[in-house]
């Protein structure tokens, strides 16, 4: 019974002897499925970083620096709107012959001097043979 012992002892040291030795190829084998299933995950998550580093950032700043163009450039093309509109209204008062009229007599008045009216009659004049 005792040689069986021994021999059953010297049988499961050589086992373990070969389980210690095939150990570094089981850790192997277990390191990389272990790699292999997570690195889609590990990459992905390298690609969002680099792509929150390098392109997210420079383009949120990019679309504050527009945004506040943007408004700037909105009040601009209201105030432009506004001067055109205003242009355009002149332009058509000063093509009315009686706006004109209106614009002489006021030029007149500041100026101190009054419109006067004619009191020769050219028609008159004309027919009794005088000069004008």
């Amino acid at each position: 019974m005792v040689a069986i012992f021994i021999v059953s002892m010297s049988s499961t040291v050589k086992d373990k002897k070969e389980r210690l030795l095939a150990l570094p190829s089981v850790l192997s084998a277990k390191l990389l499925s272990g790699l292999a299933f997570w690195a889609p995950v590990v990459l992905a998550m390298g690609f969002l970083a680099l792509v929150a580093l390098n392109g997210l950032r420079p383009a949120l700043i990019e679309q504050r620096r527009v945004a506040e163009r943007s408004a700037q450039m909105s009040m601009v093309n209201q105030e432009l709107l506004s001067e055109e509109a205003a242009l355009e209204r002149t332009l058509k008062a000063q093509a009315d012959p009686i706006y004109r009229e209106r614009l002489r007599r006021i030029n007149f008045v500041r100026m101190g001097e009054a419109p006067k009216a004619s009191t020769e009659n050219r028609l008159l004049s004309h027919v009794e043979g005088s000069a004008p």
